[in-house]
């Protein structure tokens, strides 16, 4: 027929012309029937023409003769199908109960005649009525139809089997709607049994049959939490299916369509999120083609698809993907909902959940809320109608709107939601266990979050407790990977609550063991979990900085950064702030570390990225500020200050239109001045002053809270800089009472409040000893200043023994000139010895802390009267040095340089003196 020619047009027309003649001959028209096959696609609407007017046709004629009323009754029956075929539901319910009127008369006359022919026609209501959204009133006539089968059966030989089996098919359908799957599964194993017998019996006739029989089940089998099972029985449909579209695909592309849909959302709820994309776009794909050919009859199989296409995209990282074929999705059932409420209401509360999900993701917060709120009050009364069947999916949307409602700032009421989605599942869970307890891990954990968010953390942490102990007892039972993810996200969301409590050790244990797990689905599935491994990693590497465990943290951070690498190449939108920001967290750890050579690529990137984002959105100029910042501190720590001067300038200039108003984004402004004005003292630019005190009078005007680190350290270590640079430029009035204030002010007990405390009591007893201004006080304070950079040292000395090195150079300086030079020799040895280990490591880093230590031990053993051989050697490599460094960084060594010069002047003079005696005597 028409289904075998290249350009079935002609045919078409020709056949709608047979079946509209004026005077038809209806056993003519009954043998046309008979050749159209069934399923067919490009006949289909041919099809239902011609059964239209068969039932005309055979109408007119019972209205003249009342013998004709079976012919009618079996006219309608083909109708009903054909109209089902056409999704035309309402119109097939109705064609049903006509045929039933009329058969229920005649089986009552002729039962061993009629009654398979009324056990069809149930079947017919009880499949349009589970269509049209009405499914308590579909299970009796289902039943009806299975009990009427049983019995022709008994009688028929077993002609009435292939119906009994359609009949067992739509029960199951009837009651695993319902949510009551003992039954549903019950009745599936016996359709599939039956096929199964047909197939062997009559071979390609019923493999379309078992292949519809073995999909229900495969359903059946997800429902019931026994996934594994559903993907071998998903699995075989499959494959029957893609046999059979191969050798008639205008019959089976929609079949095949169907299990594959089925077969994908088997796959990721076992977590196999790849396989299950595949299979998805290939449904859709199948499910558009019809749809652009039969819109009527395929735009729901369509919208199913791409509801379910939308998911595996965003499971797989596509989110871009994912967003649109979420808004199609909704889109068709909207128009869908609108022609038929009932039937396809619960669709459309579907698809918006998922939208809301997809939105959500996208940054598109008040329309993710929008469509989370619309999913849950077009859920309700479908699960106040259908509870067995639906509670479920109201305590999804449920869960979802919590979220929704919390990124709006309605916490209470964001609880709200998740306290009945966990009530609704717990209640779920307490009937099947195995279908539900995995959900309510998910519920748990997401009402553990919105209790931390609202600072209750105790009741949090105990709610993640009961999600996690709910994961690890679920994951004996497939699908495990799902039980897994579940575990690893409420582990690693545990870790930020214990954060929270002060409990950072215990925090580390819980993100670490998140870790794991993620890695170990990672490698089974690298797309769908780099998104949460990388929000894992992310708090692990915070927490190992919380811990002072500094020196684990560039290879957490480099674990983090390869996974966010991979994230950014498939959504740039969503993870090059993180990128960023992780880059720049890199590299300031590797600069406190002193690892100054691998901290500039990172930095570099970092600032690159950070540029990008701000040249799109202006909102990120306070990022690329703090990643500037960091960067000029990092290279001045590296000793690259010919680097770090343009990018202090650039730190600067970001700010300069529009002047910040916000105080956090001042502050930035603020270390950048500081940076700026510190490094134009270290190039002797004579506009330095301005610059530093612009910083410290800015500093001085910000409010307590106006960033991390406090406001006091702020105006503390800007104090000094300016107070440094006026005692270096021969205003020492000026400055020394700017560096005493600065060294006053409280700066807290942290390792970063300690360590700058350091190195600020290190600049005022250097200047406090300049022209021996107080030599008592200069000593105190750099003693002070030693046994802080030791005790924290002790803790953590990759990040601090270049601070000891360089305090206990000073203290040498400090002691030698109170005249304690044994003491002094032993300092500046130390520091001698950690410079030198240094140096071998970054020579552009530690030459200027080596140079200083030579010259304090120099002008120790000078002073001493000791190893005056070693002294002229020392104090000559160090002015090599100061004298190198003064050339392009005068400011850099001017507090030092003046003094060496003195002390080898003096030491040179000495020198000739006794040279002279010598050559006298």
């Amino acid at each position: 027929m028409a289904v075998q020619v290249e350009r079935p047009d002609p045919l078409l027309a020709a056949l709608y012309r047979l079946a509209d003649a004026p005077e038809p001959d209806p056993a003519e028209l009954l043998r046309l029937y008979g050749h159209v096959p069934r399923p067919t696609h490009r006949l289909a609407d041919f099809a239902l023409h011609l059964s239209r007017r068969l039932v005309r046709l055979h109408r007119a004629r019972a209205a003249q003769d009342p013998a004709h009323l079976p012919d009618l009754a079996a006219q309608l029956r083909l109708l009903c199908g054909r109209l089902g075929d056409a999704e035309l539901w309402a119109e097939a319910y109705r064609t049903a109960r006509e045929a039933l009127r009329l058969l229920r008369s005649l089986a009552r006359q002729e039962p061993r005649v009629y009654e398979v022919q009324l056990a069809a026609c149930l079947l017919n209501i009880s499949v349009a009525l589970g269509r049209l959204g009405r499914r308590e009133a579909s299970v009796f006539p289902a039943y009806q139809a299975v009990r009427l089968y049983r019995r022709v059966g008994q009688w028929d030989g077993g002609a009435s089997r292939p119906e009994l089996a359609h009949a067992l098919n739509a029960l199951s359908n009837a009651e695993g709607e319902l949510g009551r799957l003992p039954a549903a599964l019950a009745a599936s194993r016996e359709a599939i049994a039956v096929r199964r017998h047909l197939v062997g019996q009559h071979g390609d006739t019923f493999r379309p049959d078992l292949a519809a029989a073995l999909n229900n089940q495969a359903i059946r089998l997800q429902q019931a939490g026994l996934v594994r099972e559903g993907i071998g029985e998903a699995g075989e449909a499959v494959a029957l299916y893609r046999a059979l579209a191969q050798d008639r695909p205008d019959a089976h592309r929609a079949g095949l369509a169907m299990v594959l849909g089925t077969l994908s959302s088997c796959l990721r709820d076992a977590g196999r999120h790849a396989q299950a994309l595949r299979y998805a776009e290939e449904s859709a794909a199948i499910r558009r083609e019809l749809a652009s050919e039969r819109p009527a009859a395929y735009l729901p199989a369509l919208a199913r698809s791409l509801n379910a296409l939308a998911i595996d995209l965003e499971e797989s990282g596509h989110q871009d993907r994912a967003l649109a074929t979420a808004q199609d999705a909704v889109g068709l059932y909207r128009t869908l909902a609108q022609r038929d409420q009932v039937a396809y209401g619960e669709q459309l509360a579907m698809s918006l959940n998922t939208l809301a999900c997809q939105l959500d993701k996208a940054g598109r917060a008040p329309q993710a809320l929008a469509a989370a709120q619309e999913s849950v009050d077009l859920y309700r009364p479908i699960a106040a109608t259908n509870p067995g069947a639906h509670r479920a999916d109201l305590a999804m949307a449920l869960n979802t709107l919590a979220d929704e409602l919390a990124q709006a700032g309605r916490g209470d009421e964001a609880l709200e939601a998740a306290r009945e989605a966990v009530s609704l599942y717990r209640a779920l869970s307490e009937q099947n266990p195995r279908s539900h307890l995995a959900a309510l891990g998910t519920a748990l954990n997401t009402l553990a979050l919105h209790l931390k968010d609202l600072g209750r953390l105790d009741e949090a942490l105990d709610t993640f407790d009961a999600a996690i102990g709910l994961s690890r007892d679920n994951m004996a039972a497939p699908p495990a990977d799902f039980a897994l993810r579940v575990l690893a996200t409420a582990l690693a969301n545990k870790a930020v609550c214990l954060s929270g409590l002060n409990r950072p050790q215990e925090a580390l244990h819980a993100a670490e063991e998140s870790v794991d797990i993620y890695q170990g689905l990672m490698s089974k599935e690298p797309r769908a979990y780099a998104s949460p491994i990388v929000s894992a990693l992310s708090i692990r590497h915070l927490l190992l900085l919380i811990l002072g465990r500094t020196d684990e943290v560039p290879d957490a951070l480099h674990q983090t950064l390869r996974v966010r690498a991979a994230l950014v190449r498939h959504d740039p939108a969503a993870h090059r702030p993180s990128y960023a920001e992780e880059l720049t967290l890199l590299g300031v750890t590797l600069t406190r570390l002193g690892r100054h050579g691998e901290a500039r690529d990172p930095l570099n990137r970092a600032a690159a990225v950070h540029r990008e984002l701000m040249s799109e959105d202006a909102q990120h100029r306070p990022v690329l500020g703090q990643a500037l910042v960091a960067q000029a501190y990092a290279l001045t720590e590296a000793g690259r200050h010919d680097e770090a001067l343009p990018v202090a300038e650039e730190a600067v200039r970001i700010w300069d239109y529009p002047p910040p108003v916000e105080p956090s984004h001042r502050a930035l402004l603020v270390w950048a001045l500081c940076m700026l004005g510190t490094q134009r003292d270290v190039h002797g630019q004579p506009d330095a002053g301005d610059t530093l005190r612009m910083a410290a009078d800015m500093a001085a005007d910000l409010p307590d809270d106006a960033l991390i680190p406090s406001r006091e350290q702020l105006h503390s270590v800007t104090l000094a800089s300016l107070g440094r640079h006026l005692a270096q430029t021969a205003r020492p009035d000026e400055g020394l009472p700017l560096l005493a204030q600065a060294v006053s002010l409280q700066l807290g007990t942290d390792e970063e409040a300690q360590s700058t405390r350091a190195a600020l009591l290190l600049i005022y007893g250097h200047h406090l000893a300049t022209d021996a201004t107080d030599l008592d006080a200069a000593l105190t304070a750099t003693r002070d200043a030693v046994r802080l950079c030791e005790e924290l040292a002790a803790q953590s000395p990759a990040v601090h023994e270049h601070e000891v090195a360089w305090a206990l150079a000073h203290l040498g300086l400090r002691l030698t000139e109170t005249g304690q030079y044994e003491e002094a020799a032993q300092a500046t040895a130390r520091a001698v010895a950690l410079s030198r280990r240094l140096v071998s490591a970054d020579p552009t880093a530690h030459q200027l802390r080596l140079a200083v230590s030579l010259y304090a031990q120099a002008r120790a053993d000078w002073q001493a009267g000791t190893a005056q051989a070693r002294a002229r050697a020392h104090l000559t490599e160090a002015l090599t040095v100061l004298r190198a460094l003064a050339q392009q960084t005068p400011g850099l060594v001017t507090a030092y340089l003046h003094d060496a010069e003195q002390t080898y002047r003096r030491m040179h003079r000495l020198g000739q003196r006794r040279r002279a005696r010598r050559d006298r005597s």
